[in-house]
C-alpha cells in the first residue's frame, strides 16, 4: 500500500544508533504486556491517595494518579486502537444504501469497545505532551492499509486530534477530542458516589 502524501510533511529526525538497529522491540513489548502489567496493585493505597487529593482540591483534573494505575503507553496510542478492525472501517463505503452504510458505521463503532479495552483491567494511559505525534498503520488485505496520525494540540485542557484514511477504500475520518472530569456526589453517605470522565469533541464521520 502506498504511503499517504501527508507522511512526508511530518517533521522527523532519524537517529539510528547501533543498539537500536539490533534491539528486538516487538519482543520487549510482548514481555512488558502494557495492558496487563498493572492489574495487580494495592487497591487500598491507590484509593486512599486519590480520595486525599480530592478532599484537598475537589477537582478530579488535578488528581495525580500513581504510576501503578497507568498504562505503559500514551493516550494517542490508545486512540489508534479504535482502528483495530480496519476491515470494518474500510467496508463502510461498500454499503449500497444509506441504511447499509449506517449499519456498517455502527459495526465499526461497536468494535472499538473491544479493540480499545482488550482486558478487564482499568488503567489510564499517560497524558501526551503538547505537540506529541503518534503515527501507525493497520494492514487490511481487501482494500489497503488504514493510516492513522494523532497529535496532542493542547495540554491544559487536554485536546487530541486525529485523522485516519484508506485511499483505496476512499474513506477518511477526522476527529478532535478532549476529556472532562467531574464528580458525582450525594447528600447521603458516602457523599462521593463516583469520579466521571467524559470524552467530548467533534468529528467528521467516515466519508467517501
Amino acid at each position: 500500500t502506498a504511503q499517504p502524501f501527508w507522511l512526508d510533511r511530518v517533521p522527523r529526525v532519524a537517529r539510528l544508533e547501533a543498539d537500536m538497529l539490533t534491539f528486538d522491540y516487538d519482543q520487549m513489548f510482548s514481555q512488558l504486556q502494557p495492558l496487563e502489567t498493572n492489574q495487580e496493585r494495592g487497591t487500598a493505597q491507590v484509593v486512599a491517595s486519590v480520595v486525599k487529593q480530592l478532599i484537598t482540591t475537589m477537582n478530579p483534573s488535578k488528581v495525580r494518579l500513581p504510576a501503578c494505575v497507568l498504562e505503559c503507553r500514551s493516550l494517542l496510542e490508545s486512540y489508534a486502537d479504535a482502528f483495530g478492525r480496519p476491515e470494518l472501517f474500510n467496508n463502510i463505503t461498500t454499503g449500497r444504501t444509506e441504511m447499509e452504510r449506517l449499519e456498517k458505521v455502527t459495526s465499526f463503532l461497536l468494535s472499538q469497545l473491544k479493540c480499545m479495552r482488550a482486558v478487564s483491567c482499568v488503567s489510564k494511559p499517560y497524558n501526551p505532551v503538547h505537540g506529541e505525534l503518534f503515527i501507525c498503520s493497520w494492514p487490511e488485505p481487501q482494500f489497503g492499509s488504514v493510516h492513522f496520525v494523532a497529535e496532542q494540540i493542547s495540554h491544559h485542557p487536554p485536546v487530541s486530534s486525529f485523522y485516519a484514511e484508506c485511499k483505496e477504500a476512499n474513506i477518511s475520518l477526522t476527529s478532535t477530542l478532549f476529556t472532562k472530569s467531574g464528580l458525582m456526589t450525594s447528600w447521603l453517605p458516602p457523599f462521593l458516589r463516583a469520579m466521571t470522565v467524559y470524552k467530548m469533541g467533534q468529528g467528521r464521520p467516515p466519508s467517501a
